[in-house]
């Protein structure tokens, strides 16, 4: 099982300072599969790890529909930008796909930590390259591919996603419909 400590660890290149204090601010939550972590619209002021589960972070359409921003899976954390940097409300809702443990990490705690402490600080500064990566490479995927090619290269890069993921939302998360999707696939595998 992965934690936070380990995570944080693992960023910052060794031990970090007073972690066992801060480790007292964390809490373990639970989600069942299909709830609600936080919505759209929610003030989120804490970082979220997972232990164990998988959560899709989902935006809504005009028409109701899901456009799925990423999954996330054990050892992987995720939280609104934008709500805990005071800009505005999260603009996407995160929901568990499967049951879920989550570590919920007080993310001012995080920051004063990062000001003070230069392990914090190299913590938090790959923390946040290694989001910005993969932001990077889900804008290059969507913007320079077409849909068999997205669905080629999550099969590459992520394929255990391919077996834990609903159909529905491996389409949404690739933008194409299910059935558009099941083409693809059926293409894919009926290829020598």
């Amino acid at each position: 099982m992965t934690t936070a400590k380990h995570v944080f660890e693992a960023l910052a290149g060794g031990p970090l300072p007073d972690w066992e204090t801060f480790e007292r601010a964390i809490s373990v939550v639970r989600a069942d599969g299909g709830s609600t972590i936080f919505d759209i619209g929610d003030e989120v002021q804490d970082l979220f790890l997972v232990r164990s589960g998988l959560v899709k972070l989902v935006y809504l359409r005009v028409d109701g529909s899901e456009w799925i921003k990423s999954f996330i899976e054990e050892g992987m954390s995720f939280s609104s930008i934008s709500s805990i940097a005071g800009v505005g409300p999260a603009p996407f809702g995160a929901i568990a796909i499967e049951d879920c443990v989550l570590e919920r990490l007080p993310f001012a705690g995080i920051l004063r930590r990062a000001d003070e402490d230069a392990a914090w600080s190299r913590a938090v500064r790959n923390a946040l390259v290694d989001f910005a990566l993969r932001k990077e490479e889900r804008e290059c995927v969507f913007l320079t591919m077409k849909p068999p090619e997205r669905y080629s290269h999550l099969k590459t890069t992520r394929p255990n996603l391919l077996g834990r993921v609903p159909q529905k939302d491996l389409a949404a998360f690739l933008g194409v419909t299910p059935v558009g999707l099941s083409r693809i696939a059926g293409r894919m595998r009926a290829r020598p």
